[in-house]
């Protein structure tokens, strides 16, 4: 695994665990954040008010049902 500050080298790379390559991916979410090869959190920071108002109308309708 090469880790680097560099922009272009920062590209998905894929990485041979025993005898599986396992293929490299641009993003992922852990733990709620979004880690990606840019290091850039904007999009995560973006997304989480709009996972909380998704959350809070679940929770109204389901709790406080006439």
């Amino acid at each position: 695994m090469i880790i680097s500050t560099s922009e272009g080298r920062r590209r998905p790379q894929n990485l041979l665990v025993g005898e599986k390559n396992v293929g490299g991916v641009p993003g992922f979410t852990c733990l709620g954040a979004l880690i990606n090869s840019r290091n850039y959190m904007g999009q995560s920071i973006r997304e989480r008010p709009q996972a909380r108002n998704l959350l809070w109308e679940s929770l109204v309708l389901h709790l406080w049902e006439p």
